[in-house]
Parts: C-alpha cells; structure tokens; sequence
C-alpha cells in the first residue's frame, strides 16, 4: 500500500502533534505540597483517602490572608491540589 502525499504530509502533522503533547506533559505542574509540619496534616488526610475539595479548604483557611498570599497570576486557590501534589504521609 503505498502512501499519498497528502497523507504523508497528514501523518508527519499527527506525529509532531503527539511529540509536542508528549514533551510538554506536566510542565504546567505546580511546586510540590511542601513537607512541613503545616502541610502535613493536609497530605495525610489525602493519604487516608480523604476528599481532595474537603481537603482544599485547609488551603484556603491560611492562603486566604494577607500572612500567606499567592504569587500574581496564581490560579484559583479552591483546585489547589491539581497542581500540587502532596508529599508522601511519613510516620
């Protein structure tokens, strides 16, 4: 079966697109959750199989202040734990 050109040049746009999706997987990705004693309780409620939403009020109570604000440009503070993943529970 022999190829078109048409389909050629379809099946090198398919193949940079897959490339481009690839290498850019999870650059979007946020800092990790810190793994101090203010986090911790957030990462091992996760880890016993707590609510992420639930969970992500914790966020809100301390990132809400003045004490502790986001960066300029930081997504909305309720999707938290999409970006930031949590530090594994020590015990």
């Amino acid at each position: 079966m022999k190829l078109s050109r048409r389909d050629g040049i379809f099946l090198v746009i398919i193949l940079a697109l897959i490339t481009v999706l690839v290498l850019n997987r999870g650059s979007e990705q946020g800092k990790p959750l810190p793994a101090d004693d203010a986090h911790r309780p957030f990462s091992e409620a996760l880890a016993r199989g707590a609510d992420r939403e639930t969970t992500e009020q914790g966020c809100v109570r301390c990132h809400a202040t003045a004490a502790r604000p986001l960066p300029p440009g930081h997504p909305p503070k309720e999707q938290c734990l999409f970006c930031h993943r949590p530090a594994p529970a020590t015990r």
